[in-house]
């Protein structure tokens, strides 16, 4: 029975699959997982919801951050993130931003569990790839979950830490074993697993666990165009970004360009913003809503901060 000939939810009975293995228990093949159950979008779904599959593409988005940055790793057990890097890597299946925890296909195009998650299989995408064309693999996601588990931050250790094995039984087939059965909170994080390329992370010199500025080989739909350290950090779209038309893409990232510039502290950050400096400003301060956006003889450059 071909894994390729596409993915229904419904329950199967696996002797021995094409790849070889065996699977002697029911499973649900899906091309997505919820916490509830049930899923809002059905196979095939179009876009999500709050997604304008229309939007027009190009221009800048400006961002304010606080602070510095020192690396773009953000598996590195030192360091401060630059903004936007956590999104460099797509992850095995993405959350839906409109319901309760449920995630859809995105690096994994579909997810096989049996009833009691005492494992679960993610089919890959043929089509994913990183940026430098070399295609996202099974030994890709076994990498990642291995060195994270081995020597990643406490945290990643601490959540794998139920999973008994993780092995890749095809070029697009990775499976994972648990050592009971799991919350399926767990199988829903695991779902969000970030793939990292082994070829360029095996490299000489290039090491997962170290804060740098060096822009890594990624697989999202931005990648890094300019870095001033310390001052700014901007992401080009890439043009060819695999999975653009992909139902959990469609009608999302659609600036050209998105740059974030640093400001000493929140009060520079906020002047600045009330200046035209930047677009896109987060606030919680309570006391700034109250009063600090009020003030009318600001004027409204449009113009960057070339700090």
């Amino acid at each position: 029975m071909g894994l390729r000939k596409g993915f229904f939810l419904l329950s199967l009975l696996w002797l021995i699959s094409a790849d070889g293995y065996h699977l002697e228990q029911k499973s649900t093949i899906a091309h997505g997982l919820s916490f509830h159950n049930t899923l809002k979008y059905p196979k095939g779904f179009s876009h999500f919801d709050y997604a304008n599959p229309d939007a027009p593409k190009g221009g800048t988005l400006r961002k304010g951050a606080t602070g510095t940055f020192t690396t773009f790793n953000t598996f590195a057990t030192k360091g401060t993130w630059a903004d936007g890097s956590y999104f460099l890597y797509d992850p095995l299946m993405f959350r839906a931003g409109d319901e309760p925890y449920s995630v859809y296909a995105l690096v994994a195009e579909a997810i096989e569990y049996p009833d009691d998650f005492r494992w679960v299989i993610y089919h890959l995408n043929p089509k994913a790839r990183f940026h430098d064309g070399q295609p996202i693999t099974a030994h890709d996601v076994v990498f990642t979950f291995e060195s994270l588990q081995k020597r990643g931050p406490p945290h990643y250790q601490h959540l794998y830490n139920r999973i008994e094995k993780v092995e890749a039984l095809s070029e697009q087939a990775v499976r994972f074993r648990f050592a009971e059965p799991p919350a399926k909170s767990l199988v829903l994080r695991l779902s969000q697993l970030r793939v990292l390329p082994a070829h360029y992370w095996q490299q000489p010199g290039n090491d997962l666990f170290r804060f740098t500025l060096k822009p890594p080989m990624a697989s999202g739909p931005y990648r890094i165009k300019t870095v001033n350290p310390g001052h700014f950090v901007s992401y080009e779209r890439v043009p060819d970004y695999w999975a653009a038309d992909l139902p959990v893409n469609r009608g999302r990232h659609n600036f050209d360009l998105i740059r974030t510039d640093y400001y000493l502290d929140d009060a520079v950050a906020l002047e600045a913003f009330k200046r035209g400096e930047y677009d896109l400003r987060i606030d919680a301060n309570p006391r700034n809503w109250a009063t600090a956006y009020q003030q009318k003889n600001y004027p409204i450059t449009g113009q960057p901060t070339s700090r």
